[in-house]
């Protein structure tokens, strides 16, 4: 893969080959091998203490919820490797189209306009997004730091407590909050990665729907408009001519809406499974966000960083919801668009029998949207938003009644 022009784009990939998951060759392949090996067990080790402080060490049921929370998140970063790692081909492909046959290709000066547009877009989702997970593992790394103001050295805490006599003590202390702190960083980068690649594939194939629909629109003004204004030659040849030229153009329109169909199929089996899991975990996530902001007792540090935690899942939610929604509506225009090119105009010769038939079939193609569904269940769009957040809601009164029950 050449150097993109898209800047986004050059943004992202060191962070994809800081955890390992990137085109390589040759030699390389070992090095990437062994730091995603590496980023599995520095996930999967965070991960256990947190959930077994979570699940067994934890003394009351508010710091039983602020390590489930932080055991969810960690899992999040840890599901996403593990659901688009086996897809990794796939992946690599959907992104060397994008940048060779969407970024890269050649435009008039009004799709330009809209290709970047959408490169602006998308720049302004996932740079948010990428500072907000960056400013939540700064609070996470800074929680440790001010918490321990004023204990003895014996009672310690780290990111993730580790329950050995031994630990709170210099230089073990220090050594295993520095291994924990990378291996935050590491869950970090892996939480906001695929995202991000997502929402700029979801961005750029909704762009080239739109690019599809202007091509359509301008079809009757490029070619056929020409063969009004010499009607008054009333030549047989001409006619023929200009209804070639029409068809040639507009049978190049289809064969970009079954490119079109055939990448947003991939995108879906690349995605849906994680897509599914995203739903899901996002839930938990909002609920659990919100319980420590609102109902936990905790110092100012905590709950800066899960207010920042909070925004985060919010801007990733809307990221990623609205990215399959512009997927969605795009995609359906393209049958209102093809439908209003002159084909009514053309005679009932060759080239207008065949301009027909291949109309028809474009519309019963655009009839369907194109979507990345949560594994088969539902399609994700900007509803799912809104259902996610309500459901998250819900469960956060639950649990605040349970624990008003209690107290």
């Amino acid at each position: 893969m050449k150097k993109s022009t898209d800047f986004t784009i050059n943004l992202m990939i060191p962070f994809m080959k800081y955890f390992g998951f990137w085109m390589v060759t040759g030699r390389e392949k070992i090095f990437s091998g062994i730091i995603i090996f590496i980023t599995y067990i520095q996930l999967i080790y965070l991960f256990s203490i947190v959930a077994y402080d979570a699940m067994f060490l934890s003394p009351d049921f508010s710091t039983q919820l602020y390590n489930m929370i932080n055991a969810v998140s960690i899992f999040n970063s840890l599901f996403k490797l593990i659901a688009i790692h086996p897809s990794k081909r796939k992946f690599f492909n959907l992104i060397l189209h994008l940048q060779h046959e969407f970024i890269d290709s050649e435009y008039t000066e009004h799709e330009r306009r809209m290709l970047l547009a959408c490169q602006r877009t998308a720049k302004i989702f996932i740079w948010s997004f990428t500072i907000l997970v960056h400013v939540t593992v700064l609070g996470y790394a800074a929680i440790p730091f001010f918490e321990n103001i004023g204990r003895n050295e014996s009672d310690r805490l780290l990111v993730g407590n580790i329950w050995m006599s031994v630990i709170p003590f210099s230089p073990y202390y220090e050594i295993v909050y520095i291994i924990q702190i990378v291996c935050l960083i590491k869950i970090g980068v892996v939480y906001h990665s695929y995202d991000n690649f997502q929402c700029l594939m979801n961005l750029h194939v909704a762009t080239q729907f739109r690019i599809l629909h202007h091509r359509l629109e301008s079809l009757e003004s490029r070619y056929c408009s020409e063969r009004f204004v010499q009607m008054s030659s009333n030549s047989h040849s001409n006619d023929s001519n200009y209804g070639a030229d029409c068809y040639a153009t507009f049978k190049t329109y289809i064969q970009q809406h079954k490119a079109l169909l055939a990448y947003c199929k991939k995108l879906n089996e690349v995605f849906n499974i994680y897509a599914l899991g995203q739903v899901i975990l996002f839930t938990l996530i909002l609920c659990l966000d919100a319980y420590q902001l609102l109902m936990a007792d905790a110092l100012p540090s905590k709950k800066m960083t899960f207010a920042s935690h909070m925004l985060g899942c919010l801007a990733q939610l809307l990221m990623f919801t609205y990215s399959c929604d512009r997927l969605i509506e795009e995609s359906l225009k393209v049958a209102e668009w093809a439908y209003g090119i002159p084909w009514t105009y053309f005679p009932m010769n060759k080239h207008g029998k065949m301009m027909r038939n291949d109309l028809l079939f474009l519309l019963v193609r655009s009839s369907e949207p194109c979507y990345i569904s949560a594994y088969k269940f539902f399609p994700v769009s900007l509803q799912t938003y809104t259902t996610v957040i309500s459901t998250g809601v819900s469960y956060f009164t639950l649990l605040k009644n349970s624990n008003d029950a209690e107290t």
